[in-house]
């Protein structure tokens, strides 16, 4: 902000000479008190103002003689020895000025808020053409003033405010000027398309949003008919029908007008200027065509009437389609349709959903915004929806689906034989799984617990997976299925139980032991099984050894044992 800085001393020449006489006589012991500053305030003023700040209530306890100082907007003002000092902004302004007083030994400050109001500009003359032929320009001068003016007085004083000056030509057209700080002349012209009576609002606004108008008329054309209601216009559903038009009263006369926008909002009273000009503004919710009808009544009578047509085109509606992904595979995927708007609020709407993006509808017409479907393998799926109002106006939208892989999972698990064989003996094993990805391939994988695997490959729809094997070797084994689909999606189970296989021998040929949990005793605990020969079989459990007296196993793959224990003892 800039500031002009004026001040005039207001000298008292009595209060000085007392301050001088009093400081004659004053007792030195007091000598050495620093003075006190009083700024008085707070000051309020309009800009370009004159403010008195006040510094006269400051003292000096010694009775010394005190010179001023004011600190105003970064810069310190000499006042000498006048306690009022008289100061002039010439912006707005909110803040503090600062006093300091001197008593030529010690200084003292004080401060007081200041605040300068925004002065508004104010029209001083309007000026241009009044009648011009169509085609030839119509030229309007507007001079003004921003701060103090008072001529008579012969104070006039500018202030540093900038401005914008706007010409509205009355046919919805408008030229902006930006002005400087006292640029106060505003100059601009306009050609006209149409002949007619223009009523023409020129505004000012400076830079703290200070505003000042005035109107201009001026006739454009010659023959002109008496009454115009404006010309013919073409718009959009939801946008403003502005126009103008005119007729040519007494003046004098004291005139009435309604207007009917003709699309059953009923007739409505209509304001004239002084100029006998007036301005039209409606807004159609539906398109169509309208006929527009401004009627003039005199002293109440009706005077005359005249008409203008308004084509309103529809407006197709807008949206936004969205989706709840990401989804797994195999579940329901909700497409919807939000944020629909339509100008024509009265427009209803259809939906119709391209669910593989091929161009085509499955789903068209349809009411709902909405719509549910299933992918049954993972992938990003593009999804074309249109949305469309009941007069034919539509647009295309699409959105992407993100459907996730879902792993296999494996549901059962068994062997056959499950009590314990002899080696050589092919072990089957036969697993269940599912997927929910039924376009979804595998590769199945079964480790046989002695080194050796298999390796299936099972085609989409195939849930069902089976193999065999035949051990070389004696000993209890752990048989682990994985399944793993096209992307990569993976299920593992082991087997409950050990695979035990023995020797082909008759007593004594030994023993073997699983792992624990593949039998129980008879107190329910889970132990190792063992075999030791043909006669005896057993449970080992936290030091107890149960025996069978049947020959055969105790128990495998959590199957009880057929003999029946009698008994354990301790080891």
């Amino acid at each position: 902000m800039i500031i002009q800085e004026r001040k005039r001393a207001i000298c008292i020449g009595m209060m000085l000479v007392c301050a001088t006489f009093v400081g004659m006589s004053t007792n030195a012991s007091a000598a050495g008190s620093p003075p006190v500053a009083e700024a008085d305030g707070p000051y309020e003023a309009p800009e370009c103002y004159s403010v008195i700040l006040d510094a006269s209530h400051s003292y000096d306890p010694d009775n010394e003689a005190l010179t001023y100082r004011w600190f105003i907007n970064g810069s310190w003002i000499d006042n000498y020895g006048n306690p009022l000092m008289d100061y002039l902004w010439l912006d707005d302004f909110s803040g503090e000025a600062t006093l300091e007083v001197s008593d030529g030994t010690f200084t003292a400050t004080d401060t007081a808020s200041v605040t300068i109001y925004n002065t508004p500009p104010q029209i001083l003359s309007t000026d241009g053409s009044i009648e011009v032929n169509l085609g030839d320009p119509v030229n309007i001068a507007v001079n003004f003033f921003d701060g103090l003016y008072d001529p008579q007085r012969g104070m006039v004083i500018p202030s540093l405010d900038t401005f914008t000056a706007t010409f509205y030509w009355g046919d919805f057209s408008s030229d902006v000027l930006s002005l400087g700080a006292e640029e106060f002349w505003a100059n601009a012209s306009h050609i006209y398309s149409e002949p007619g009576i223009y009523h023409i609002a020129v505004t000012v606004v400076d830079d703290n949003g200070g505003m000042a108008s005035t109107d201009w008329y001026v006739k454009v054309g010659e023959d002109l008919p008496e009454f115009e209601a404006g010309p013919d216009h073409t718009i959009n559903e939801g946008d403003a029908f502005l126009s103008y038009g005119y007729f040519m009263g007494i003046d004098g006369e004291s005139y009435t007008a309604t207007v009917d926008y003709g699309d059953g909002s009923g007739v409505q009273p209509l304001n004239l200027s002084s100029g006998y000009t007036f301005d039209l503004s409606h807004q159609y919710f539906e398109n169509g065509v309208y006929t527009v009808i401004v009627s003039i009544y005199w002293f109440g009578e009706f005077y005359g009437s005249d008409s203008a047509l308004v084509t309103v085109l529809n407006v197709a509606p807008t949206a936004m389609l969205v989706n709840d992904g990401p989804k797994d595979e195999g579940s329901p995927v909700t497409i919807s349709f939000t944020s629909q708007y339509d100008p024509g609020i009265y427009d209803t709407f259809t939906y119709s959903f391209d669910l593989n993006n091929d161009g085509i509808y499955e789903i068209a017409d349809q009411t709902d915004a909405s719509t549910v479907y299933t992918w049954y393998d993972d992938g990003i799926y593009m999804v074309g929806g249109k949305i469309q109002d009941d007069d034919g106006g539509f647009n295309a939208y699409a959105t992407s689906v993100v459907v996730e892989n879902v792993p296999p999972t494996i549901i059962s698990l068994s062997t056959s034989p499950t009590s314990p064989v002899k080696i050589g003996t092919s072990i089957n094993l036969s697993g269940l799984f599912t997927d929910p990805g039924i376009f979804d391939s595998f590769v199945a994988i079964i480790e046989w617990g002695d080194g050796q695997t298999s390796t299936i490959d099972l085609p989409a729809g195939e849930y069902n997976v089976s193999g065999n094997h035949v051990y070389a070797n004696t000993g209890s084994f752990m048989i682990n299925l994985t399944i793993i689909d096209d992307d990569g999606g993976f299920d593992t189970m082991s087997l409950g139980s050990s695979v035990v296989i023995q020797k082909n021998c008759g007593s004594g040929c030994g023993h073997s032991t699983t792992p624990p949990g593949s039998c129980h005793n008879s107190n329910g605990n889970n132990g190792n099984a063992y075999g030791k020969d043909k006669v005896k079989s057993g449970c080992w459990y936290a030091g107890l050894n149960c025996h069978a007296q049947l020959k055969g196993w105790f128990i495998f793959n959590n199957y009880w044992a057929k003999g029946k224990s009698i008994g354990c003892k301790n080891h």
